[in-house]
């Protein structure tokens, strides 16, 4: 079933053609580089010293970010938390190699004043290729703690400092139930790179949330944040996944069922229903050092159960 979906959401945006986005901002917090033969897309060089696009002042529900959490090796949230009851895990744990050369890349529908909706059952909410840095969907300056958010030359970019990691949202996007996101991504430096699914802000001003992340030195796997305490749903270990210079994260949560893929690869598949509905994006952590993730497109669509 989450193949099918999968297959279907990538040929339905392909058939559709490219396009960019218009919308406004909202937020939450190396590889060894594989240059790429194929036309997927290259960085000059990292982009570290990146200045801030004219920073637009984010609303509160903009910045998902907290001190507690995260997926450095060390990090011990969720210890004290109990583990939701859920089915036992499907883990590729031994993924067939991935090709070193990215495969072309997908492209994403031209959005119109009203959603996308596909023959398939996938409507298309988000769409941004980040063309028009004015037209984002996307938080751009500096948060809460430190993290930088930017658009150069057609890439979203995260700069995280050491130890912190960062949630954005997507503005206006409303709160998705049955959902699924998907991104060409990388990341430069000691960290991770990943999407963000479900998103809630509880009456205590905790987060709740799924995030599923993909390492610099190949791991991989999903978390789900229960009011700020972080609980593993499952993970792949140290060189598991190949990662590429570009990278397609593919999340997907319908009914209590959530599937994780990179790359067209597997990660995992698991029941689980701390969260029924929130706003998607992507996530970044620096494990040491400052860490740079970067987003080439993020789409983002509902579908029915």
């Amino acid at each position: 079933m989450r193949w099918l979906l999968t297959c279907c959401l990538i040929l339905t945006l392909v058939a559709c053609g490219s396009g960019d986005d218009d919308s406004e901002p909202d937020t939450d917090p190396t590889p060894t580089a594989v240059a790429p033969t194929s036309t997927a897309m290259t960085l000059a060089s990292p982009p570290a010293a990146i200045a801030a696009s004219p920073a637009s002042a984010a609303s509160p529900s903009a910045v998902e970010t907290g001190q507690r959490g995260g997926i450095a090796p060390d990090s011990t949230a969720g210890s004290s938390e109990p583990t939701p009851t859920r089915r036992p895990v499907t883990v590729v744990t031994t993924p067939r190699p991935i090709a070193k050369t990215p495969t072309p890349r997908v492209t994403f529908t031209q959005p119109t004043e009203t959603p996308t909706v596909a023959d398939d059952g996938f409507t298309i909410v988000v769409d941004e290729s980040f063309d028009d840095p004015a037209a984002t969907m996307f938080f751009t300056g500096e948060s809460d703690f430190g993290v930088i958010a930017a658009i150069d030359n057609g890439l979203y970019t995260l700069a995280v400092p050491e130890s912190a990691w960062q949630n954005i949202v997507a503005i206006d996007a409303g709160d998705l139930g049955n959902a699924a996101i998907l991104i060409e991504a990388g990341i430069q430096g000691d960290g991770a790179v990943g999407v963000v699914g479900r998103s809630v802000t509880n009456s205590d001003n905790t987060w709740t949330f799924y995030v599923c992340w993909l390492a610099t030195d190949g791991r991989a796997g999903c978390h789900v944040s229960l009011a700020s305490e972080w609980i593993e749903l499952f993970t792949v270990e140290a060189g598991t996944v190949q990662v590429l210079e570009v990278n397609e994260l593919f999340l997907s949560v319908v009914g209590d069922e959530l599937a994780f893929d990179i790359n067209d690869i597997e990660i995992g598949v698991i029941n689980d229903a701390s969260s029924v509905a929130g706003t998607w994006g992507v996530f970044a952590e620096s494990f040491s050092g400052t860490s740079v993730a970067w987003y080439d497109q993020i789409t983002i669509a509902t579908l029915a159960e």
